[in-house]
């Protein structure tokens, strides 16, 4: 397989690491690919970094500051290949990723295709997702638990997009959760077991909690998908209440994550659960 495999690299302000990124993608085996950057309203040199980079296959987009997921859309909107691969402009792709994955593809009733990768975090590194076994094939229902794939893993076919829509730019977190739900609805999933990416991450970068922003996104996704929620009352709690309490005490919000247990016992109590779950 030699189809156009199109890399789509959404980047603000990051002089300090879009060339290592851009270079673990201009060094894959697999050679069948167009890369779109896009800018999405930096102030600092890397427009420039960028624009000096001397490959024919780079494309740069500059846009107003607008967010990851119009950024990402500007991408798709943008591309012109068969399948599309999503990478951060602070990750680094194995320079095999793109082959290995490619070579999945040979089986046509999967629309998406996702890896482990390094989690490195403040010089720990582990590898995710954390599973006995890849999740593959149907896995809707898992991911409604809890987003195991990570964004700079995917490759897509363009069917895919055509089908079930870009991103949902109204989602300024937990957007890639969002979409991949949306997609696995429709689409069986792959799974790689080898690690393909070093993903890092920070705790000023886009994976630092807010709490109130954190649960109002969660809000919104749960419900696009609240009637396949509540009709599994614990995969509900698990998704949803639990996720929330986790990120509350491990965010050392105690008071906030006693509340949520409150809001959790209610829910539990109630018999009209359609109207009584959110968190506000």
């Amino acid at each position: 397989m030699n189809a156009l495999v199109s890399v789509i690299i959404p980047t603000y302000n990051r002089e300090s690491t879009i060339e290592k990124s851009l270079q673990s993608v201009m060094n894959q085996t697999y050679k069948n690919i167009e890369i779109i950057v896009i800018d999405d309203g930096s102030t600092d040199n890397t427009e420039n970094i960028v624009k000096d980079i001397q490959d024919e296959r780079i494309l740069y987009i500059k846009q107003e500051n607008k967010g990851v997921s119009r950024a990402r859309n500007t991408g798709i909107l943008n591309s012109k290949g068969e399948y599309i691969a999503f990478q951060d402009s602070d990750d680094i792709w194995h320079a095999n990723k793109l082959e290995v994955q490619m070579k999945k593809f040979r089986n046509s009733q999967y629309g998406l295709v996702y890896s482990s990768f390094n989690k490195i975090y403040e010089k720990k590194n582990s590898v995710l997702p954390k599973l006995k076994r890849g999740k593959e094939g149907n896995i809707y229902f898992d991911l409604l638990k809890l987003n195991f794939i990570g964004c700079p893993t995917v490759i897509l076919k363009k069917e895919v997009v055509e089908k079930c829509g870009i991103f949902d730019e109204s989602l300024h977190k937990y957007e890639d959760w969002e979409y991949f739900i949306r997609i696995s609805r429709e689409y069986k999933v792959l799974f790689v077991e080898e690690v393909l990416v070093d993903s890092y991450y920070s705790p000023e970068g886009v994976n630092k909690f807010d709490k109130k922003v954190s649960i109002d996104y969660l809000n919104q996704i749960i419900k696009k998908n609240q009637n396949d929620y509540l009709d599994n009352i614990y995969l509900f709690l698990f998704a949803y209440y639990f996720r929330v309490i986790r990120l509350l005490f491990k965010g050392k919000f105690f008071l906030s994550g006693i509340r949520v247990i409150i809001y959790t016992i209610k829910f539990i109590l109630s018999n009209d659960k359609k109207n009584s779950w959110e968190i506000k």
